[in-house]
């Protein structure tokens, strides 16, 4: 992928940020370019979800570790795929299921351990501050972009997401206040298809948000591990 490139020449990407309703046509350009393998992967992914549950119900302490466990690697797994086919369809690029679904298994370990410090950094910065986790947040909201679409470490691509996304804090919560509005939307019966439609067609809009600030030229440099 030509994420090199300055934004005015990468196809799917805003020249200037268009706001959180404002990137839905992006995201939902580039979720249309792979739409079969991504609708796919999503099968897939609550297909196996559903199994997973079935086959570790119960409250025995063994039970419950083997479902986390599981559950964690099947969400590493589908995070990258899903990275790997909206990335590609911001580039205007088509990907095959069974590609995506190789270089993603090579990559589920580095993603398992980027979710792990994630979620160790949030839960942090939540306990011992409430307001700098309004911080911390956006600003690793991209590590797993980077993670798949630069190749890697896991501590490599949160340095990444830390460094690159300063100054654009207020674009993912736009990402995020949109997500929110349309759960507000599945309240009502009547606005449930509408909200599950607008959600498939917003999945890239982060993507969309990474390429953004990635090919910027004011950007440092990713070092690769």
């Amino acid at each position: 992928m030509a994420t090199a490139e300055t934004s005015e020449k990468l196809p799917g990407v805003p020249k200037t940020w268009p706001g959180g309703f404002g990137t839905y046509k992006y995201s939902k350009a580039a979720v249309m370019v792979n739409l079969a393998v991504f609708f796919g992967f999503m099968a897939i992914n609550w297909a196996s979800s559903s199994v997973i549950n079935a086959l570790t119900g119960g409250h025995h302490a063994t039970t419950i570790a083997l479902s986390v466990l599981l559950s964690l690697l099947l969400t590493a797994f589908f995070m990258v795929a899903n990275a790997k086919v909206l990335l590609a369809g911001i580039d205007r690029k088509t990907v095959k299921f069974e590609e995506v679904f190789k270089e993603s298994g090579e990559q589920i370990w580095e993603m398992l351990l980027l979710l792990v410090l994630q979620a160790f950094i949030v839960t942090a910065s939540l306990l011992l501050f409430v307001i700098p986790f309004f911080f911390v947040v956006p600003r690793l909201a991209l590590a797993s972009y980077y993670l798949v679409d630069k190749k890697i470490s896991a501590v490599d691509a949160l340095k990444a997401s830390w460094n690159q996304s300063k100054g654009h804090s207020a674009k993912v919560w736009g990402i995020v206040g949109v997500f929110f509005s349309l759960v507000l939307l599945m309240i009502t019966i009547i606005g449930i298809p509408f909200a599950i439609y607008f959600f498939f067609m917003y999945s890239a809009a982060m993507p969309v948000l990474y390429r953004f600030v990635s090919s910027s030229p004011k950007q440092a440099q990713v070092v690769s591990s």
